[in-house]
């Protein structure tokens, strides 16, 4: 009896409000009422089978092969064959995925009102459905029902890590705190546009100078020390940065940073050992890991210049704590540390699966992975991450483990470490995608730009304009494939996974095949994140002094810096999950540039003009 009752409580929301409704009428409710009742601890218990979870077949072998050729069919605009197929389907719970596909497709279906509304009806309870209701309510006729309400989920994304803000302790009106970040917003805005002196000469005005207290002052001179240091100033860098450093270092991590570096450009070591040592031994909330690894680590390297060996292996001691950072990383390399990171995953028992499955989306995520869909089995994995009790996060991680589902490791993983729980193997999952032609570049690679581009989310869209897995601009791929179409119509190809990982990789071998220096992890990362001629100028007119790691620091975009220290960072952690040797570390351990070991070698000239194996999605 109890498993007939849970099987049927596992319906769509609608489906199993009717079958309570008649339950409570046939007098079966005191038999529901522990399985409704129960805690998600005490439902686990309930359901405890510590037997390893064999994934279930939910679709039939010949279901499976027709959503695989139905979605195919729509990605090419064939609606009708699509839904001739549909018609053969016995197992029809990826409706709801099939009709969002194509009642969202951008060219070869426009759907109406009244599919929209009954698709809301049925399936509110799906990812895309808040797309679905605003596409509904811009074309609901103004005499006719408003569509049902999707149902709401909380968005549990959570920050690779939590760095306190200062926050004054005077006592201020809601002006006068509006008045506070509008100042600070126009000192940020100087320094973007490269005026550090008018930002100076702003921050000195009475009107100005007399709202800030002494922190907040400091913070401003912390950003006009990082002005005049990418400026190549490094005399007035390290005094705006020694002032705020000297009165608020503890709260202006970024003072210490700047003064150290701007220092150390000027050929005083000495200075800079302070500098980058008070950094790193700062425990205050205001400096993240990445901020106390890399001053460690510059620390130890100043230490070494001034001639006091027995400060470097303490402070490499310390850079080496932080093993998913750069600086980190190289630090272990070169105490000769391993990584050392359990790359078990969580393993997923049937009583957790038999639990799981007590929600609808399982069980679709499941066949949708069967469907060849496992970007639409992530985004349910997703939304029901947003639905459960966070009891029940390990679980859920544990089946995202066995799915494969990269942005849904990610997610939970990074969630699980702000609750003290480490899981190495979802903070840096294997996705299942392959370019369509075989890697040629190192997956480990692929798989870091993957990570820092788009967190494994398919789907995913810059503001600017980038698309899928490695974030593609559509003019970079007009140009790489010579085929216009992607800079407009087309440009919804680059969500297919298949495609956008096959002309991520062939963008990277063209730029590794440019002339010049594109031939080391570090100006790859920045060509791929700012562009080729951004980097060429960058190596022409910055005061770098052939020094890797202080080239990362004189790139005047903080994106691109930060995008070249995790790409590395990711891409060692890569290697070391796959057993791969790592030249490119060991080469910036021995002091040199981190180049990729064939970079000598000729290089094939790769054919742009078609990726072959591909077919481009027609939905977004």
């Amino acid at each position: 009896m109890r498993v007939g009752l849970i099987s049927k409580l596992r319906l769509s929301g609608q489906r199993a409000s009717a079958y309570l409704l008649r339950a409570m009428r046939g007098g079966m409710l005191p038999l529901l009422l522990p399985l409704i009742c129960l805690s998600p601890a005490q439902a686990g218990d309930a359901a405890v089978d510590s037997r390893p979870a064999m994934i279930p077949q939910i679709l039939s072998e010949q279901d499976a092969t027709l959503y695989q050729r139905i979605f195919a069919l729509q990605h090419d605009g064939k609606m009708q064959a699509a839904e001739k197929l549909l018609q053969q389907v016995d197992d029809r719970r990826l409706q709801g995925h099939v009709l969002y596909q194509r009642y969202m497709h951008p060219t070869a279906y426009r759907s109406r009102y009244r599919e929209l509304q009954a698709w809301m009806s049925d399936y509110s309870d799906h990812p895309g459905a808040y797309r679905i209701y605003k596409l509904a309510m811009r074309r609901k006729p103004d005499s006719w029902q408003a569509p049902v309400t999707p149902q709401k989920w909380r968005n549990r994304a959570a920050r690779d890590e939590n760095i306190a803000q200062y926050h004054s302790p005077t006592q201020r009106s809601a002006g006068k705190q509006r008045e506070i970040r509008r100042i600070r917003r126009h000192i940020q805005r100087l320094i973007g546009r490269g005026q550090p002196t008018n930002a100076l000469k702003y921050l000195q005005r009475k009107e100005i100078d007399r709202q800030l207290d002494a922190v907040e002052t400091d913070l401003a001179r912390g950003e006009i020390a990082k002005g005049y240091f990418l400026a190549g100033l490094d005399a007035k860098a390290l005094q705006q940065a020694e002032l705020a450093a000297n009165r608020s270092g503890n709260f202006v991590p970024q003072a210490h940073w700047f003064a150290g570096l701007a220092a150390w450009r000027q050929g005083d070591a000495e200075r800079a050992a302070t500098h980058f040592s008070a950094l790193a031994d700062n425990h205050l909330p205001y400096a993240s890991s990445w901020d106390r690894a890399a001053a460690a680590y510059w620390a130890a390297r100043a230490w070494l210049t001034i001639g006091q060996p027995q400060k470097i292996s303490h402070y490499l001691t310390i850079a080496a704590q932080h093993p998913r950072t750069l600086h980190g990383i190289l630090a272990r390399r070169q105490l000769g540390q391993p990584l050392a990171f359990d790359w078990t995953s969580s393993a997923l028992t049937q009583g957790a699966l038999h639990y799981l499955q007590q929600f609808p989306a399982v069980d679709r995520m499941i066949a949708l992975v069967q469907a060849g869909q496992p970007h639409r089995a992530d985004l349910e994995m997703q939304q029901l991450l947003g639905q459960i009790d966070p009891s029940d996060d390990i679980r859920l991680l544990a089946l995202a483990n066995m799915l494969r589902l990269p942005a849904s490791q990610l997610r939970i993983g990074n969630i699980a470490k702000q609750q003290g729980s480490y899981h190495p193997a979802a903070l840096y999952p294997i996705p299942t995608v392959e370019p369509a032609d075989g890697f040629r570049a190192d997956p480990a690679l692929l798989y870091a730009l993957m990570r820092q581009e788009s967190k494994f989310m398919s789907h995913a869209k810059s503001h600017r304009g980038a698309h899928g897995l490695m974030q593609i601009m559509p003019a970079t791929a007009s140009y790489i494939l010579k085929d216009g179409s992607l800079r407009r119509a087309d440009r919804y190809r680059l969500l297919d996974p298949v495609f956008n990982v096959t002309l991520g990789q062939r963008y990277v071998e063209y730029l590794m095949a440019q002339p010049g220096k594109h031939s080391d992890l570090f100006t790859l990362a920045a060509a791929y994140n700012a562009g080729p001629g951004n980097l060429r100028r960058w190596l022409k007119t910055k005061q770098y002094y052939d020094d890797p790691l202080l080239f990362i620091e004189t790139i005047p975009s903080l994106e691109t810096r930060q995008f070249i220290r995790r790409v590395a960072a990711n891409y060692w952690i890569y290697q070391d999950r796959l057993g791969h040797a790592q030249p490119t570390l060991d080469a910036l351990a021995a002091g040199g540039w981190p180049t990729f070991p064939d970079a000598g070698a000729p290089r094939r000239q790769a054919q742009y003009d078609s990726l072959p194996g591909t077919r481009p999605p027609r939905d977004s």
